[in-house]
């Protein structure tokens, strides 16, 4: 699975990540993506291959308000992690949104964790290699 991201190097300047790897080795990954140039020649729109480099020299830095938004959310997090509910969270002075955002997000990951839990449990149980090609074809569809 591959992804394409805006590169801070300028306007029109994308690059390609491998994600996920099933059957080879992971080549383009976070060390090791691909850079392109959007270009357009005679109405036709394509991509010019620029290099190699690292995935954090395309990335944008955090700037003070993207540290504070992180911030937040990490306080929500902790306060719904004690056992607040979203009404005594919101009333310490956070948005009723902001709060039902981050419990979103906390549930969607722990409901990932259950699945990828129960995957792996399958597959330690499991003995022949069609019953292990069917519970990664059982993988993609969680994903």
């Amino acid at each position: 699975m591959m992804a394409i991201g805006h590169s801070k190097r300028g306007k029109g300047e994308r690059y390609v990540i491998q994600l996920k790897v099933r059957s080879t080795e992971q080549q383009y990954g976070p060390d090791n993506v691909m850079n392109f140039r959007i270009e357009k020649d005679d109405n036709f729109l394509h991509f010019v291959h620029t290099g190699f480099s690292a995935e954090d020299d395309n990335l944008e830095e955090p700037d003070e308000i993207d540290l504070e938004k992180e911030e937040s959310r990490n306080q929500i997090a902790a306060l719904r992690a004690q056992g607040k509910s979203i009404r005594e969270i919101k009333e310490m002075g956070f948005s009723r949104r902001q709060v039902e955002y981050v419990v979103k997000a906390i549930k969607r990951a722990s409901t990932h964790a259950v699945h990828s839990v129960h995957a792996s449990n399958s597959v330690d149980s499991v003995d022949s290699v069609d019953s292990v090609d069917s519970v990664d074809s059982v993988d993609s569809v969680d994903s």
